[in-house]
């Protein structure tokens, strides 16, 4: 298992690999949402938000507002389970967090502090790409952290073809 020094390497050579792919690729908004999400992915959105420790330094950036993700530990403990499986832990992670601001909204709309906003189909191409970025990130987590070939290559093989399809 690599120190959390390793994984941030890792994580900036990701972002420095795959993002000018995502600049050629994609729209520039959806291109600029792949970076922030592949930054996100493994500075605060990274497999090891399940730890019981609160230690690991995906938690600690988390500042203050750690205890969001506290609820998050319990529901998916042990440590190294559902989240270290590749695209399973970043679709756990992005859901948690996907309840999260859809809490805080809910509470803005029902206090008048802004208006329901129309649903719009790009927001599902947001999402899948945030999902990728993601998935990609905790997939590279993973293989730093000495899962086997196998287990790391269901996921690399799911989070290209997710790409691919972009």
């Amino acid at each position: 298992m690599s120190s959390g020094k390793v994984h941030d390497f890792a994580g900036k050579a990701t972002v420095g690999a795959t993002l000018p792919i995502a600049v050629v690729y994609l729209p520039v908004d959806l291109a600029i949402c792949y970076g922030l999400f592949s930054i996100l992915g493994f500075t605060h959105l990274g497999p090891d938000l399940d730890s019981n420790n609160f230690r690991a330094n995906t938690i600690r950036r988390w500042g203050r507002a750690k205890w969001l993700w506290y609820p998050f530990n319990r529901l998916v403990s042990p440590h190294r389970g559902p989240t270290h499986v590749p695209l399973l832990g970043a679709a756990l992670v992005l859901f948690w967090l996907l309840l999260l601001t859809g809490a805080v909204g809910l509470i803005a709309v029902m206090n008048g502090w802004v208006s329901l906003p129309s649903f719009e189909v790009r927001w599902l191409w947001y999402l899948f790409v945030a999902f990728v970025a993601v998935a990609i990130q905790h997939v590279v987590h993973l293989a730093f952290d000495g899962y086997r070939l196998c287990q790391v290559a269901v996921g690399v093989g799911g989070a290209v073809v997710l790409g691919m399809i972009l």
